[in-house]
């Protein structure tokens, strides 16, 4: 094997994981944003 190819390698892994941590984030957002979605409209059903 080729150095370059193991950069090349190295290049595709660090991408691959940062989105992985995108992905991950984002799923993390939603979540959130369901939950204040939920407690709002509880509040308007309480009400």
């Amino acid at each position: 094997r080729r150095p370059f190819s193991a950069f090349q390698d190295h290049e595709a892994r660090s991408f691959h994981e940062q989105h992985i941590g995108h992905v991950t984030w984002w799923l993390w957002n939603m979540k959130l944003l369901a939950m204040a979605m939920a407690m709002i409209l509880m509040r308007k059903e309480i009400l």
